[in-house]
């Protein structure tokens, strides 16, 4: 019997980070802040990646539920505001296939 089939039948246990399992109640503004902190993790994450219009979206979304952000996250959006205007003004730079040349693909 494997790893995950001998913890299935002990029946479920609670996760090492905590999330609420079936039955268990979060009070509704506890749920809205773990939202909005998942929902800037995400916009870091995507930032992190160089995908800052994604990153700016997940911020509009925070202050849309949210309200008026914080300092610190007004500043990351400045930055990555300057961050989009710029990947947006360059030319494309898609990974090219191999053996093709900067000219079109290979003959």
């Amino acid at each position: 019997m494997g790893p995950s089939a001998r913890s299935a039948s002990r029946g479920a246990r609670p996760s090492r980070r905590g999330t609420a399992g079936p039955g268990i109640r979060i009070p509704v503004d506890e749920r809205h802040a773990l939202a909005v902190r998942q929902s800037l993790r995400w916009a870091e994450r995507a930032a992190s990646e160089g995908d800052y219009e994604r990153a700016l979206g997940w911020l509009r979304m925070v202050e849309q539920v949210d309200g008026p952000l914080e300092a610190a996250w007004r500043e990351r959006r400045e930055q990555w505001r300057m961050a989009c205007a710029v990947q947006l003004a360059q030319p494309d730079r898609r990974v090219r296939r191999a053996g093709a040349s900067a000219d079109g693909p290979a003959a």
